[in-house]
């Protein structure tokens, strides 16, 4: 009796361990396949993958080390994200994705992939939380699909050749936090996906979302004459509404941040972008404590970023990328235009708490609330941000139905204080006219 019974706990052991050790090389198997079809199939110009991607010893976790993939484990073939952007590589969309069956994250981006989004995305990608093709040659329909997959909530398609209605099926409700389409080939009527801002549909003229107008104001106002700047030597800046080149990613030369529509173009040269708010700005700004600093620009050698702590910018570029800076006139502190303008004003601009205090032509003094808590954050005289709370008689709120005007009439205020321009002006309220209006 007890030897049937120690023979009966051997075979059920037996066959759990069996059962694990097929699943396990299944799966090593199949993601193996994946990255070898992957391999095969794309047009590898620079030898990124052919370099790194040798699968002539099976060991475990050998995948790991690949470039442009991350595993579930170290010693895990299993495949969690695969990050191949900017490598120049030329191909399809492949079917064979799908032997990867663990892939939660997709990088396609800035490389010359072209053909069609597969129709049945979802099954190719089910537990895919990010997928970014942008900066590609994609061409053809947003397939209904890619809101079937149930855990994304990250896309960006933008900088392809992508036609056609976006799927009304990406309307809530969805996981997406993300979705940027700008600069392709877009029609019909814009959806309703929350957290998504107007700029993230920009440069599709087809897009039914207040493109009449906006067209109209642009195209029927008298055209911007050439700009200079004299941080630029001689270089001649002409107004254009999207980037030259097609899809190619540009820079904003002060601030560093990617150029998605509006901007100001070097047409002497072909090298230089700014965008219209940077070529605007004020060569001094203040603070409340009186504290000035002046539009630098590079970084001194003798100094860094009090924000970032850094002297060049965190931007993938291949070599060094200074940006602009605001320079306190004692010398002690420094801040790059991107650290405090992208960071610090405009990203509380977008959400609507951010107020202009006029002084003069030549300066400005800014006030930021960093939240509905009604505090304002200042750049005191010592350089560190601190938060103090309003004044007992200073209110915030603003009726619901009156909120779309006020942005309207903030950003005209805010244009014209920046720039005498009248031109700037009606950029900028076709750009809030189209965050503030009920989109069709």
């Amino acid at each position: 009796m007890v030897q049937r019974g120690q023979t009966f706990c051997g075979q059920v052991i037996v066959n759990f361990l069996l059962l694990f050790i097929c699943n396990t090389v299944f799966g090593t198997a199949t993601d193996i396949f994946c990255l070898k079809s992957i391999k095969d199939s794309l047009g590898d110009l620079y030898g990124y993958l052919k370099s790194s991607w040798d699968f002539s010893n099976s060991r475990e976790g050998l995948i790991c080390r690949f470039t442009g993939v991350e595993c579930w484990r170290p010693n895990e073939n299993r495949v969690l994200n695969l990050k191949l952007s900017n490598m120049e590589l030329k191909a399809q969309f492949r079917r064979t994705i799908q032997n990867c069956s663990s892939l939660t994250g997709l990088d396609l981006s800035m490389n010359k992939l072209c053909g069609k989004i597969p129709a049945d995305v979802d099954v190719l990608l089910p537990f895919v939380t990010t997928l970014d093709i942008s900066s590609n040659n994609f061409s053809g329909r947003i397939p209904k699909s890619v809101a079937n997959c149930s855990y994304l909530n990250y896309l960006k398609l933008d900088q392809n050749q992508l036609s056609g209605r976006i799927p009304g099926e990406l309307t809530p409700p969805t996981r997406l936090k993300t979705f940027i389409v700008t600069n392709n080939l877009l029609t019909g009527p814009v959806p309703k996906i929350p957290h998504v801002p107007a700029e993230s549909y920009a440069n599709n003229s087809g897009l039914c979302h207040l493109a009449t107008a906006i067209n109209y104001i642009l195209e029927n106002f008298p055209d911007d004459p050439p700009r200079t700047h004299e941080f630029m030597g001689k270089c001649e800046f002409q107004f254009l509404r999207k980037p030259p080149g097609g899809p190619n990613r540009r820079l904003c030369d002060a601030c560093g941040c990617d150029i998605r529509g509006f901007l100001y173009h070097d047409m002497r040269r072909n090298v230089h972008d700014l965008h219209p708010r940077c070529l605007n700005l004020k060569r001094t700004i203040s603070d409340d404590s009186g504290m000035k600093l002046k539009l630098k620009d590079k970084v001194p050698s003798n100094s860094v970023c009090v924000k970032c702590n850094r002297k060049d910018l965190n931007v993938a570029t291949k070599g060094p990328f200074r940006g602009w800076c605001y320079m306190s006139f004692c010398g002690n502190y420094c801040y790059h235009v991107f650290c405090l303008k992208k960071k610090l004003i405009l990203d509380n601009w977008e959400r609507g708490y951010f107020n202009v205090a006029s002084s003069s032509s030549s300066s400005s003094s800014l006030v930021v609330r960093t939240g509905r808590s009604s505090r304002n954050t200042r750049v005191p005289s010592d350089g560190s941000l601190v938060t103090s709370a309003p004044s007992p008689s200073t209110s915030y709120s603003t009726p619901k139905g009156l909120f779309p005007v006020a942005m309207v009439f903030l950003a005209g205020l805010i244009s014209l204080y920046l720039s005498e321009n009248p031109v700037e002006f009606f950029k900028v309220l076709a750009d809030v006219l189209v965050k503030v209006l009920p989109r069709s």
